[in-house]
């Protein structure tokens, strides 16, 4: 079996991280362009891509700790240091 095709899909979701509200990540409709415009964006709100969730809920893969980290120590996250601020 290739691994390469797993980790490639289990790391696919880099693609759906928007810098430009903070750092979230958001649906995408099939031509690529957000779901959402950033003024419509709210993270507490259910459904818009996320399944029975919310933008919080859906923010650290719990699979790849190793990448998360990578956008918080790159600064592509502002305010989760002080709590999602």
């Amino acid at each position: 079996m290739n691994t390469s095709i797993f980790t490639a899909r289990a790391t696919n979701y880099v693609h759906l991280f928007n810098e430009s509200m903070g750092g979230w990540f958001r649906a995408k409709k099939s031509d690529g362009t957000w779901l959402q415009t950033d003024e419509q964006f709210d993270p507490t709100a259910q459904g818009y891509g996320y399944c029975e969730d919310n933008a919080y809920n859906y923010a650290f893969p719990p699979y790849d700790g190793q990448g998360i980290s990578q956008f918080v120590r790159n600064g592509q996250r502002q305010g989760w240091a002080n709590g999602f601020g």
